[in-house]
């Protein structure tokens, strides 16, 4: 798990992704793998592969504001801004540390200009 945060604070997403893909073989309802995965997925682009990744971790843990936030960023950057709004605010209800990480995120840049989060 470490060289997974590791290459990924290196931004070397596309060599952390085999790592996640061969925990989530061994381990595939290890929900620190499949939210690392979402993530990676979210930075190649990979947007669908992400939400599935999420929608994985909500069946196994409905309450979890993470797997709504990459969720919420895969279908901004996929120009879905109700839903991605929606999840969002879903991710803030059960986390509100997420609010200001939306202020932030270079994800949600264009669903802020035109956008409430």
């Amino acid at each position: 798990m470490k060289l997974i945060v590791i290459l990924q604070e290196e931004q070397k997403y596309e060599e952390a992704l085999p790592f996640c893909n061969e925990g989530i073989i061994i381990e595939p309802r290890n929900i620190e793998l499949l939210l690392n995965r979402s993530n990676l997925l979210i930075k190649t682009r990979r947007y669908d592969e992400a939400i599935q990744d999420c929608n994985q971790v909500i069946n196994i843990d409905e309450g979890n504001a993470l797997a709504y936030y990459n969720k919420g960023c895969a279908r901004a950057l996929m120009s879905n801004g109700e839903e991605a709004i929606s999840l969002i605010r879903k991710a803030i209800t059960l986390d509100s540390t997420f609010h200001e990480k939306a202020k932030l995120d270079p994800d949600l840049a264009e669903l802020r200009k035109t956008q409430i989060l």
